[in-house]
């Protein structure tokens, strides 16, 4: 039987907070800063730990990128690169390409990270077979994507979309980029996290869909999000613990709100918010993939 999940998080650092990582094993957790940003990396490497804390074994990158919206032009760019630079660990060149999918809804905005971000992506498949002289010229990497809705849309699980494309296309990897739930305010719009253990479609805000993992789609899974919402109970907690500290109660919260009435909190901003972070992780998924690329080369492509 699973644990009590104390708070709700998407967010591997959180949660070993959460746990108390002093005590917790099987956890590897590591912080460093780079070009004025913190990077925080959490490796899980036993099933007890994956138990607990409620994530699948595997390897999780957290960006602390700050308020990218407000960034001036050249402190976006750098950004851009830094999170190319670290997301290229997870994606090798691969000889069967890459399949980008952006999960989420794209009608609500606070879920639209996953869409959004693939309006910005270089696509490269076709270019392969009509124009074969300019993608060897240029040593793309084979892309393709797909915004594949979700299933109160389509009808379909992204799962099942996913698992029929990776069928046809065979790629080497399925890089998804989705929304995903933070306990801490701070963290809101403000991380990006990076991992290659999958991910579960909707699990942040209690509507988990099948996982897609290496397990499930037969191909290794990265998965990029952006915490967009906080649960009301996880934001209760944050409120008093920013005022009353270590002696605020850490449990009970979800079960002092009327039934039905637990809600999800995003950014007022949220629309300013997802062009600028939309536009952030298409640009990085872009210079990882494409690395003989330059920034302006990538823009000129994308538009």
């Amino acid at each position: 039987m699973m644990e009590k999940k104390l708070f709700r998080t998407d967010l591997a650092y959180e949660a070993t907070d959460v746990e108390g990582q002093g005590t917790l094993g099987g956890v590897r957790r590591e912080s460093r800063t780079q070009d004025g940003v913190e990077i925080f990396e959490v490796e899980i490497t036993t099933q007890e730990a994956s138990r607990r804390l409620h994530k699948s074994c595997g390897r999780y990158l957290t960006l602390s990128v700050g308020r990218v919206w407000s960034d001036p032009t050249e402190v976006f760019r750098r950004k851009v690169h830094l999170l190319s630079r670290e997301l290229s660990h997870f994606l090798p060149r691969a000889r069967g390409g890459v399949l980008l999918v952006g999960l989420g809804n794209r009608r609500i905005t606070a879920d639209a990270i996953g869409p959004m971000a693939m309006e910005h992506v270089l696509v490269t498949r076709h270019l392969e077979e009509k124009q074969p002289a300019l993608f060897s010229s240029l040593e793309l990497s084979r892309t393709a994507a797909i915004a594949p809705g979700v299933l109160g849309q389509t009808g379909i699980e992204s799962a099942d979309i996913i698992r029929s494309l990776v069928a046809d296309l065979r790629p080497s990897m399925v890089l998804c980029v989705d929304a995903l739930a933070s306990r801490s305010l701070s963290r809101l719009a403000t991380t990006v996290q990076i991992s290659d253990a999958g991910i579960a479609p909707g699990s942040g805000v209690g509507n988990r869909r099948d996982a897609l993992c290496e397990q499930t789609l037969g191909v290794p899974v990265c998965a990029l999000g952006v915490p967009m919402v906080v649960d009301a109970a996880s934001l209760a907690w944050d409120v008093l613990q920013s005022t009353l500290g270590e002696q605020a109660p850490c449990d009970g919260f979800e079960e002092l709100l009327p039934e039905g009435l637990n809600f999800f909190v995003t950014p007022k901003e949220t629309d300013e918010i997802m062009r600028s972070l939309s536009a952030l992780i298409g640009y990085g998924i872009n210079l990882a993939l494409h690395p003989t690329l330059d920034y302006d080369e990538m823009l000129s492509l994308v538009g």
